[in-house]
């Protein structure tokens, strides 16, 4: 359903290409984080936050955001809508990089993969990735 558009909230591929324009059409009116960076630098990125919103932050401040805001906190304190629509939960898996691909088959992956590089091919939107053997970052 992913890969086909045909998701109820509508296609990811879309959605990214819609906020990409709207950050052209808007220049410094849309903040945009990303999980995978999150997760390499959380404290970093929510720094980045309170700049962006012009928020004076120290350094507790900025920790007690990050604890709050863990995928094992959020985990434990959770609200799944989709759980309450179609009776099984998803938004909570992991929460790791790159763990979407343990969920494709082989074909699967490399359908994505020629997507993923045709939709995005004239994009300037960047994203990471987990592979094998470490981090790949890939244009987005």
């Amino acid at each position: 359903m992913w890969m086909s558009d045909k998701c109820p909230y509508g296609s990811w591929y879309n959605y990214e290409k819609e906020m990409e324009q709207a950050e052209k059409d808007f220049p410094g009116m849309i903040f945009t984080c990303y999980f995978e960076e999150m997760k390499k630098d959380d404290t970093g990125e929510i720094q980045r936050l309170a700049n962006f919103l012009g928020i004076p932050c120290t350094e507790k401040t900025i920790e007690n955001i990050a604890e709050t805001t863990s995928f094992n906190h959020m985990q434990k304190n959770k609200l799944d809508m989709t759980e309450v629509i179609s009776g099984k939960g998803f938004i909570y898996r992991k929460g790791e990089i790159g763990d979407w691909k343990n969920h494709f088959t082989v074909a699967q992956n490399e359908r994505f993969d020629v997507q993923y590089t045709e939709r995005f091919k004239d994009s300037s939107y960047k994203l990471s990735f987990e592979q094998n053997n470490g981090l790949q970052n890939s244009k987005l």
